[in-house]
């Protein structure tokens, strides 16, 4: 299985995730009319982890070997605020103006990207317009 996974090229996988991704929000809706939304984001939690298993324990093994700061970093991080965010996301679909919630968190990657270049002084490379533009579309 890790061997099929490492030949599968990023941008299949990348694809793949952004369709789920532009999705997500239509999915939630009809399943917030019987199930809360901390059930639904931990059910989303289960399946990637079990989906992602493979990939999962050499990056939990490099993690832990970065050092304790790295660790507790990705904890935070990919536990705490992914979860919170995805709970807030879901419930804000079924409390608030469904297309003002699906615009926001469309929006997130251009908040992540001026984040990166003002932050963290990152630069995207050189023809990054050609998926940008795309993708935003």
């Amino acid at each position: 299985m890790s061997q099929r996974l490492a030949k599968a090229p990023g941008v299949v996988l990348i694809s793949i995730a952004a369709t789920m991704w532009g999705l997500d929000g239509l999915i939630r809706k009809d399943a917030l009319l019987s199930t809360s939304a901390s059930t639904i984001v931990f059910g989303e939690h289960v399946v990637l982890v079990a989906l992602t298993l493979p990939l999962l324990v050499p990056a939990l093994v490099a993690l832990w070997r970065a050092g304790p700061r790295y660790l507790l970093a990705g904890i935070l991080i990919g536990a705490g605020a992914s979860a919170t965010a995805t709970i807030l996301f879901t419930d804000a679909i079924f409390h608030g103006d469904f297309i003002t919630v699906v615009v926001l968190q469309k929006a997130q990657p251009l908040v992540a990207v001026a984040g990166a270049w003002l932050v963290l002084g990152e630069q995207p490379r050189r023809g990054f317009a050609w998926f940008l533009l795309p993708a935003l579309a």
